[in-house]
């Protein structure tokens, strides 16, 4: 599947997107643009055919948003990351999901973890991503986004999760973990005999995060040279950018060779989670 760009209604940014994508939130000044020939280039990728979707939520709480010229404070009430507001998102993503379909769940913000209370942890602890209020009404625990975003995936349906937070390394709950050294790999079992199914209900899900479990991750603006943005999403963007036909052993090589370059002092790994198991280095990677 080949990207197409477009330009943001906002600031005029270049957004690279999937072909059939009808609206798309920038990452910089977060206005949301719809394409008004988005039913003709339907009608281009799947003829008459019924139309699978491609659903995208990005949420970036405040800390990670500049402040300046051209990056005013959110007024509409309902894209403010606050929890409720990431929950619907959620739940928005995955609802009425079909074969076909293509999914991506974005966050770049603040990541923590806490004791796991229902023993579905291998090292004891939930993963969360912490929302713009989380210090009065509580983080998202990595249980519940399974839940939400995971486990209603159906046959032939396809979830990316792009996770730029500290602790992030298996924040979806995912039954396999991936590690990576050079060109071997191999996968990690996470599963818990004794714990609920954490798959999907016939789908794939895949999850690109910034760091392991006991990892804390870092923003940078070497990447861009001015806005300061999470560097495994700047690494993402800029994989995916420079190479065309990416497998996804090629495109974590390239995140985690992009990061110390420019970084030294980070030891930062990018990790790969799926719901099952696959050879990275054949399978290309396709949103």
């Amino acid at each position: 599947m080949t990207s197409r760009v477009e330009r943001c209604s906002g600031c005029g940014r270049q957004l690279w997107l999937p072909p059939q994508a009808v609206a798309a939130r920038c990452y910089a000044c977060r206005s949301v643009t719809s394409f008004p020939s988005s039913s003709q280039r339907w009608a281009q990728v799947y003829g008459s055919v019924s139309q699978p979707h491609h659903n995208v939520v990005t949420t970036v709480p405040s800390n990670y948003v500049a402040a300046g010229p051209g990056n005013e404070e959110e007024k509409n009430p309902y894209r403010i990351p606050t929890k409720q507001n990431i929950r619907t998102a959620m739940r928005w993503l995955a609802q009425d999901c079909q074969p076909g379909d293509s999914l991506v769940f974005h966050y770049s913000g603040h990541g923590s973890r806490q004791k796991d209370y229902n023993k579905d942890e291998l090292d004891g602890f939930d993963e969360t991503i912490c929302p713009l209020d989380h210090e009065t009404e509580g983080p998202i625990i990595d249980d519940e986004i399974n839940t939400t975003i995971v486990r209603p995936l159906p046959h032939g349906a396809k979830l990316h999760a792009i996770i730029d937070s500290c602790y992030s390394g298996t924040v979806l709950d995912l039954p396999f973990v991936c590690k990576i050294n050079s060109e071997e790999y191999k996968w990690e079992d996470q599963r818990i005999p004794t714990a609920c199914y954490k798959g999907t209900s016939g789908g794939i899900a895949l999850s690109f995060s910034a760091c392991s479990d006991n990892q804390t991750s870092a923003s940078t603006s070497a990447f861009s040279g001015k806005d300061v943005t999470g560097a495994m999403t700047s690494s993402f963007i800029q994989a995916v950018k420079n190479e065309p036909c990416l497998t996804y052993g090629r495109l974590l090589t390239a995140m985690g060779d992009a990061i110390p370059s420019l970084m030294p002092n980070d030891t930062d790994e990018p990790q790969l989670s799926a719901s099952e198991t696959f050879d990275i280095f054949t399978k290309q990677f396709i949103l």
